[in-house]
């Protein structure tokens, strides 16, 4: 006769594979949950640190485009003057630099939306590292993860590449699918462990 333990797990191996909630729904599991939680420690820090710094130099460069843009814009045009003075022009061609006023308006327009979208990305991802560590808000982190890969979404994309492959790689491991699947269900990660240490 199937004891208790066996009847709620659903007996055999097929019962380490899914839990009782206490109301009658079974969740698969398909990993451990504990083991997921570590596995997500180092790569979700990654992806809240860098979502930190990306956040920080972000919102520094939308500082700098709605306080004072010639500290950015000036050097610029006058290096862009420099390297094409040298050109050759043809009759009636529009200079390949404009004017400094009109190079500003432009630079300015571009440059605030650009560092107030990679901005809000940053919020984003740094969430998305702070959901990751904690084992729940697998949507965000996911979410996250893959903005840190986009280039014009944060100001640190070359270090975000790797750190958003290696986030992705975590999320999509077994067990820490399993520790996600636990979170939202409640904790009931803790039921399965107590089973398993019996």
């Amino acid at each position: 006769m199937a004891s208790d333990r066996e009847e709620r797990w659903g007996g055999g191996d097929e019962g380490r594979d899914r839990w009782d909630d206490g109301r009658g729904r079974g969740r698969p599991l398909g990993g451990d949950p504990a083991v997921g939680r570590q596995k997500v420690k180092g790569a979700g820090t990654a992806l809240m640190v860098f979502g930190i710094l990306s956040l920080l130099l972000a919102l520094v460069q939308l500082g700098l485009y709605l306080g004072s843009p010639d500290t950015l814009l000036k050097p610029y045009h006058d290096m862009m003057k420099d390297m094409t003075k040298d050109a050759p022009k043809q009759p009636g061609q529009p200079d390949p630099v404009p004017p400094y006023d009109e190079f500003k308006k432009q630079q300015v327009m571009f440059g605030t939306g650009g560092s107030a979208l990679a901005t809000v990305c940053s919020l984003i991802i740094t969430l998305g590292g702070v959901k990751m560590r904690g084992a729940s808000g697998r949507g965000l982190a996911m979410a996250g993860s893959v903005l840190s890969m986009i280039p014009c979404t944060s100001s640190c994309c070359l270090i975000g590449l790797p750190i958003g492959i290696w986030a992705l790689v975590v999320l999509n491991n077994p067990d820490v699918k399993a520790a996600f699947a636990a979170s939202a269900a409640g904790g009931l990660d803790r039921d399965r462990d107590d089973y398993d240490r019996r």
